[in-house]
């Protein structure tokens, strides 16, 4: 399988994101001790920015700016935020229905 995955060009791949991925129906799980405050930046629409430990070519940088202007127009009903105890148990956030 990693072979047949090193083959794809960069068109190939492209090609299979457009296909089979969008954001309708699209869920992202983030687990983190500041959910408000997350909340909070996801909402803004302000650009985020990527940190690293060590040095990254600039690039790759340019590429982090670029992704991290792009708007995420998000409604604050579209994030939910679940305690940890309810994560893994399919109980739904509180005020929240779940419908998966």
């Amino acid at each position: 399988m990693q072979q047949g995955l090193n083959r794809l060009s960069l068109a190939q791949v492209n090609a299979a994101i457009k296909k089979h991925l969008t954001s309708q129906d699209l869920k992202i799980v983030m687990i983190t001790a500041q959910a408000r405050e997350l909340q909070e930046q996801l909402l803004s629409q302000q650009a985020s920015q990527v940190t690293y430990d060590g040095e990254k070519s600039p690039a790759l940088l340019e590429e982090d700016r670029v992704i991290g202007s792009y708007p995420l127009k998000l409604k604050s009903e579209a994030i939910q935020i679940i305690p940890v105890e309810q994560v893994f148990t399919g109980a739904s956030a509180p005020g929240k229905n779940a419908s998966h």
